[in-house]
């Protein structure tokens, strides 16, 4: 409460996030198959789950108020990386990060701010034509984490392509 701007207050703000997502996934899971609490929660912590980092967000990085500054991006961070543990602590085994490079690197500062702090999650990279979203699967991904699908444009819509492997 004394540092409300502050990168623990960022990382809160995550994992509120998205404990209130998984939650919500909870109650969804047990209203359309009549499940039980625990065994909606089984089943929402068996899917996999993706991080949207992108511009049309609301990131502190992007807010006028704020600005690119090196506090605001580890506040983007810090608030990632509360939702990827709230996801883990609540049983999710695979939370994986959907993005640009471009995207990822204006809201984060890419890989010279978060090091490897994201590498060992998925990466859904999108923006790709359909001839290069495979490969688009030999990126080493904007987290430095393994790239497991990409996205293009198909007919006005986004399509994805899975990555063998």
């Amino acid at each position: 409460a004394s540092a409300p701007n502050s990168a623990a207050c960022s990382f809160d703000y995550g994992w509120n996030a998205a404990k209130d997502s998984f939650d919500n996934a909870v109650l969804a899971h047990q209203a359309a198959n009549g499940l039980d609490p625990a065994s909606a929660a089984q089943r929402a912590a068996a899917a996999k789950w993706w991080l949207d980092v992108e511009i049309l967000n609301t990131w502190q990085t992007l807010e006028a108020v704020y600005g690119a500054t090196s506090a605001s991006k580890w506040n983007d961070i810090y608030a990632l990386a509360g939702a990827v543990r709230a996801l883990w602590d609540s049983g999710v085994t695979y939370v994986g990060i959907y993005s640009t490079e471009y995207q990822w690197n204006l809201i984060t500062g890419g890989r010279a701010f978060t090091k490897d702090w994201f590498a060992g999650n998925p990466v859904w990279l999108a923006g790709f034509t359909a001839a290069s979203a495979p490969a688009g699967c030999a990126s080493p991904g904007f987290t430095g984490g393994k790239v497991v699908m990409t996205q293009y444009l198909s007919e006005g819509f986004d399509a994805n392509y899975a990555c063998g492997g």
